[in-house]
């Protein structure tokens, strides 16, 4: 009976994350906290240094320009989508090692949901959905598509894939952990209906005119929101998957009871 108490620490434990002696959630938190705090501060940087010119160098504007592929926004919102592919790998690592006749098929459909995520970090650091795009409309044609050519080639298959992240999340987690990876999901959903309309011809002439704006403008900030809306839900995605990484599975479920 001695021991009794050192076992519960150690159960107790199990469902807490070590750092800092923080509790998964506070730690999940904090972090959304900062990443969202990082996002608003892009988007600032890019209102003042490249809208407004606050620093007139091209080089600086260019940097905090959040439309470009070479910008500080493109590459936080690639290490943001790589970090969820890692955490998701690291879940599928421990499901694995739990040794349960059904773990090494839920460990092979987590990792394919932790591959949805590196490729999307792969894409969005290279470019690779622009090049192949245009080079397919440059080569083949896209038929009187009304927008970008990379929609045709990429968005069926990764729909497909980003369902099947769904539905195996929704399987997997607790409701309130599935809720933050649908509305992440969303977010993608809404950040391509976004670039579809950017894609088209004149989209915004009418109403450029009637508010006698710069015809850059419109342009320039659906382009900051496309791009705020999905890492916003990269973040949701984020805070879902290190929960149900950090938080056991037990705890997880005796959470989630009423």
């Amino acid at each position: 009976m001695a021991s009794t108490p050192s076992v519960s620490r150690r159960e107790d434990s199990a469902a807490s994350f070590g750092l800092w002696g923080l509790e998964p959630e506070t730690f999940a938190r904090i972090l959304v906290t900062g990443l969202i705090a990082a996002e608003l501060t892009l988007v600032w940087l890019d209102v003042a240094v490249t809208y407004y010119e606050a620093i007139a160098h091209p080089a600086v504007q260019d940097l905090c320009n959040m439309v470009i592929e070479d910008s500080l926004s493109n590459w936080f919102s690639s290490v943001q989508a790589l970090l969820v592919g890692l955490v998701v790998f690291l879940l599928s690592a421990r499901v694995g090692a739990e040794g349960a006749p059904s773990s090494r098929a839920r460990a092979r459909a987590w990792a394919w949901v932790a591959a949805f995520f590196v490729f999307l970090a792969l894409d969005d650091g290279t470019g690779l959905h622009e090049a192949i795009g245009t080079w397919f409309e440059d080569t083949r044609g896209i038929g009187g598509f009304p927008s970008y050519a990379w929609q045709i080639l990429f968005v069926p298959p990764l729909g497909a894939w980003g369902l099947f992240v769904l539905l195996w999340s929704r399987r997997e987690m607790t409701r309130r952990g599935w809720l933050q990876v649908l509305l992440g999901v969303v977010c993608f959903v809404a950040a391509v209906g976004i670039d579809f309309v950017e894609g088209m011809e004149t989209p915004y002439d009418a109403i450029t005119r009637r508010l006698l704006l710069h015809e850059d403008t419109i342009p320039h900030f659906s382009g900051v929101l496309e791009e705020f809306v999905e890492m916003f839900g990269t973040t949701l995605l984020l805070r879902a998957y290190l929960e149900t990484l950090l938080v056991p599975r037990t705890g997880r479920e005796q959470a989630a009871s009423p």
